[in-house]
């Protein structure tokens, strides 16, 4: 199944994505039992992470969407991103309750944003990264949204208060696409 991305839940139980059967896969250590609920064939879920009610929502990088899954009750939502195929790719919860996600697309350079909901239906709002293929991302205590760029050896730095975005050079070497020479941020 190629576990990609994994995240703990309250609880301590371990939860992961299955890009390569499609599925949400959970890891119980008191019980050391295994768990998985499907997924939309095709759409390759990646990176995961829990809102403040305990839901999931992932990034399907070959679905163009936003999933949301409900623990609880097994409830699956995907939203459909705005722009086409922006391979979305790390997400992560900032500490003001929102939710964002890198679109790792070649010469797209967005990041996307939603408030999320206990319905799992949301509105995406995206955000121009110019000049970046970002992948993973976090957000630090001040709300800033960091994020890797793979192909150009850059961290980016989105400030969401004013719409700033900073590049911060971490390797001098050529990066394509298809070969790095020294380093492949991600």
């Amino acid at each position: 199944s190629s576990p990609l991305f994994d995240a703990i839940d309250a609880s301590g139980n371990v939860w992961f994505t299955q890009p390569n059967t499609d599925a949400i896969g959970e890891f119980v250590p008191q019980t050391q039992s295994w768990h998985e609920w499907p997924v939309r064939k095709g759409s390759a879920p990646y990176d995961l992470t829990f809102d403040t009610h305990g839901n999931i929502w992932f990034t399907e990088f070959s679905g163009n969407t936003i999933g949301f899954f409900n623990p609880h009750t097994s409830t699956l939502v995907e939203n459909p991103i705005p722009t086409p195929d922006s391979q979305p790719y790390g997400i992560t919860l900032d500490p003001h309750g929102t939710i964002w996600f890198a679109e790792n697309r070649d010469g797209l350079g967005q990041i996307g944003s939603f408030t999320p909901t206990t319905s799992g239906k949301v509105k995406i709002t995206e955000h121009a990264v110019k000049g970046t293929r970002p992948h993973l991302i976090v957000a630090d205590k001040a709300g800033n949204i960091w994020y890797s760029d793979g192909f150009s050896g850059h961290i980016g730095q989105f400030d969401p208060a004013n719409g700033v975005n900073s590049l911060f050079n971490v390797y001098s070497g050529t990066c394509t696409p298809t070969s790095c020479t020294g380093t492949h941020i991600s």
